[in-house]
């Protein structure tokens, strides 16, 4: 996936990229 280009969601207690493809920020 590419970098983060929209706002960070939680999504199963993770900060998660939602704008984009829903890559997760987690770890």
């Amino acid at each position: 996936c590419p970098e983060c280009r929209g706002d960070l969601i939680m999504m199963d207690g993770c900060p998660t990229c939602y704008a984009g493809c829903g890559w997760s920020k987690c770890g």
